[in-house]
């Protein structure tokens, strides 16, 4: 079974894509995404409008995609400050494939 290579530029991506969606709903709705988050996590939040609802499942779920993201960019970016060669989502130094680069 062949294991998905995640490039630091895709993380990138998908991190900017969940920014632009988060900086809509924190304008519309005046409240920074980790506050919301927060909020709404311990359920706090008014509830009787059903499209407020859904905007509500929609932010939180941009907010998880972009902390999901920076989790796994920082991931990557540490298997390759330690001369990795490439980044293999859910492996470990020790279960990875690749040796690291040896120093000259």
């Amino acid at each position: 079974m062949d294991r998905e290579t995640i490039t630091a530029e895709s993380l990138l991506r998908d991190i900017y894509e969940a920014e632009s969606a988060l900086r809509w709903f924190e304008q519309k709705y005046g409240l920074l995404s980790e506050a919301f988050y927060r909020v709404y996590q311990q359920g706090q939040l008014r509830d009787e409008d059903p499209d407020e609802i859904k905007e509500y499942m929609e932010w939180s779920g941009w907010y998880e995609i972009r902390q999901h993201r920076r989790r796994r960019y920082e991931q990557a970016a540490d298997f390759l400050s330690a001369g990795w060669p490439c980044y293999h989502p859910g492996s470990h130094r020790s279960g990875i494939h690749n040796q690291p680069k040896q120093a000259s």
